[in-house]
């Protein structure tokens, strides 16, 4: 009998909420729609330069003279300058102008370009640069990660770009009691801060402006609706537990009186 009701009964309400609950902690649940010929397209992202950007710049060519021009302080060790504080004092920052400062080539306009674009502004701007090897790297590119993440904190990205499954990847994924369908990524803009809604679980994702992030955003992750529930869930079940033991208890009591 007792076996019975918990097939009819028991079990359906089980494997409901089982199911509930995996729903809420899958990504992207709707990409398995697509067939495997399918691709879901994003929306193409090339980091533009801001101002208050800090770029390190390194300048070679085939003259050791204009090498010297652009070369590191060699009274510095190499291994401070590869350093994150050595690569900090050897970058250039946009001011807020949208300049940036170089030897010998002088004021350059690097706002709104891209890297390749400031590659090719330097190998324009000066005629004595031939054939130069030029690298340009974005040092500013930091993203803070808050609320139910395993790691919350600031992480640097040294790449040219940045998803968001990237940057919640270095913070050791969302926890079990993250909203993977509310998280929001708060992005400085000279008018303001614009707050943008993200739904991890839907293929969606894929087309939203935040998708790809940008230096200085900040990815919060909301806490879902039963966290303190689940949070309190062992002093509930010691609570019942003492109460059946008690009603057990007087149950007893009651029968032999």
């Amino acid at each position: 009998m007792i076996k019975k009701f918990f097939i009819v009964f028991i079990f359906p309400i089980f494997l409901f909420v089982s199911c509930s609950q995996t729903k809420k902690i899958v990504y992207l649940q709707n990409i398995d729609t697509l067939r495997s010929n399918e691709y879901v397209f994003t929306n193409q992202f090339d980091y533009r330069i801001q101002k208050q950007d800090l770029l390190y710049i390194d300048i070679s060519t085939i003259n050791p003279d204009i090498n010297q021009l652009f070369s590191d302080n060699n009274s510095v060790s190499q291994s401070f300058l590869s350093s994150e504080i050595g690569l900090y004092i050897q970058s250039y920052y946009v001011n807020d102008s949208g300049y940036i400062e170089l030897p010998v080539l002088g004021k350059l306009k690097v706002e709104n370009l891209t890297l390749e674009e400031v590659k090719e502004t330097i190998k324009n701007s000066g005629y004595f640069l031939k054939n130069p090897v030029i690298n340009v790297k974005l040092l500013s590119f930091k993203v803070s990660i808050l609320g139910e993440v395993m790691r919350p904190g600031v992480y640097k990205n040294y790449g040219n770009k940045l998803t968001i499954f990237e940057a919640i990847g270095l913070a050791g994924d969302i926890n079990d009691y993250g909203n993977r369908k509310n998280v929001m990524v708060l992005r400085p803009t000279e008018t303001g801060t614009k707050i943008i809604h993200l739904d991890l679980t839907n293929k969606n994702l894929f087309n939203s402006e935040a998708y790809y992030l940008r230096p200085n955003d900040i990815i919060y992750v909301q806490p879902r609706k039963n966290k303190l529930f689940k949070i309190n869930a062992q002093i509930y079940t010691m609570v019942i537990s003492g109460i059946s033991t008690l009603v057990l208890v007087l149950n007893l009591v009651l029968r032999k009186v």
